[in-house]
């Protein structure tokens, strides 16, 4: 599969013109990841697992979200794909910061 797309703005629109919506994304999805960690707090601290554990957890939750993007775009669950990204991005947060923590 090929991702040779176009990422540049339409024409005339500078970059600079679309932070605010950016910055709104970027805000929303902070959020629900941030939501995600309290709705599962109980399951304890990342830092006290193995590097091992954490990638496991990333593929883990990768293979959710594929499953979840595998089906027909008439019986997508739009909510179901959002919170398998959040736990996608959730994971790989807390392996880099399990590397970033690492003498």
């Amino acid at each position: 599969m090929s991702l040779d797309i176009e990422h540049n703005p339409p024409e005339g629109m500078a970059l600079s013109d679309q932070w605010p919506a950016i910055e709104e994304t970027v805000e929303w999805f902070a959020d629900a990841m941030f939501e995600k960690f309290v709705k599962v707090q109980h399951k304890g601290y990342w830092q006290y697992v193995s590097w091992e554990y954490l990638h496991e957890r990333l593929w883990t939750e990768y293979e959710e979200l594929r499953r979840s993007l595998s089906v027909s775009p008439d019986n997508v669950d739009r909510e179901a794909i959002i919170e398998e990204c959040v736990d996608v991005a959730n994971c790989a947060l807390m392996l880099a910061d399990w590397w970033r923590k690492q003498s």
